[in-house]
């Protein structure tokens, strides 16, 4: 079974232009299938610890407000597909020099991996996704005030809580500050 979903970052350094009130300073990932807490949301955990261990959230808000949004379906330009190849991946279908071919072998958090390490400055945004009823799993990495939110939505229900994104999705199951992360973060109401 697929579960689809969206990894988020919200930042207000960050350059999003012509974008809905609610998603301003805001760009969301796309995740294909896998979004549930036991596996996206463990990979978005470990992640957060990672950055927390190694003390980089400076260096990763840098790297961020560095990106390039683009869209799924837009043409890279050569100087991209050539620093970009190694992440690209036909079996998608469309054509080397679409976003969603030239990126197709990063899932999951490692667009945020490859960001933190210096090595992507262009990042597919999918935010409107947040709004799409198939949007099970949302994970929000705030770097605001450094803390993870997480959305979720089953078979058309959502579970309310005062927010950004509470209107339209209504979905929100927690925030959790950065510190605070542990492995053992996801109750077993959202799992």
């Amino acid at each position: 079974m697929s579960t689809e979903g969206l990894i988020g970052i919200i930042y207000s350094r960050l350059n999003m232009k012509n974008k809905p009130k609610t998603l301003e300073n805001f760009i969301g990932t796309y995740v294909s299938s896998l979004a549930f807490t036991s596996s996206l949301g463990h990979e978005v955990v470990n992640f957060i610890r990672k950055v927390n261990e190694d003390k980089q959230w400076d260096l990763f808000k840098y790297r961020i407000k560095r990106i390039t949004p683009v869209k799924a379906t837009e043409e890279a330009g050569l100087e991209e597909i050539i620093k970009y190849r190694h992440y690209a991946d036909p079996s998608w279908g469309g054509k080397l020099f679409h976003w969603y071919v030239l990126l197709g072998k990063l899932h999951g958090i490692q667009h945020y991996v490859e960001i933190l390490k210096g090595n992507l400055y262009h990042l597919i945004d999918s935010s409107i996704f947040i709004f799409d009823k198939n949007c099970s799993y949302t994970y929000v990495l705030n770097l605001d005030n450094l803390t993870l939110e997480i959305y979720v939505r089953r078979f058309g229900t959502s579970y309310g809580c005062d927010n950004r994104f509470a209107k339209e999705v209504g979905a929100i199951k927690g925030v959790f500050p950065f510190e605070k992360i542990s492995p053992n973060i996801f109750p077993k109401s959202i799992i």
